[in-house]
């Protein structure tokens, strides 16, 4: 998987002191993206914040692990019908 991360944003003077995930698309038409799109970029941030998390807890995955670990995600996000939220 490639990919960059646009920002990681730090709220400032508010409750909630997660860091989050910032990917900016960019669209060649003014219009919104149709699901399919929607998805795909839903599940790229997922992608991203478990690879995040595992950093975070000193536990990053081997390479022969990473893509069982991600597999698992992406069976979970497929199951998973509600919009997800990534805070970190």
């Amino acid at each position: 998987m490639v990919g960059v991360i646009d920002e990681i944003r730090m709220p400032k003077g508010q409750s909630d002191v997660y860091p989050m995930l910032v990917d900016t698309k960019t669209r060649v038409q003014a219009s919104l993206p149709r699901e399919p799109q929607r998805r795909n970029g839903r599940l790229q941030l997922m992608c991203y914040k478990h690879l995040w998390d595992s950093l975070v807890a000193n536990d990053f995955p081997p390479a022969n692990s990473l893509s069982s670990s991600l597999l698992l995600l992406i069976t979970f996000y497929l199951h998973k019908s509600e919009k997800v939220q990534l805070k970190l």
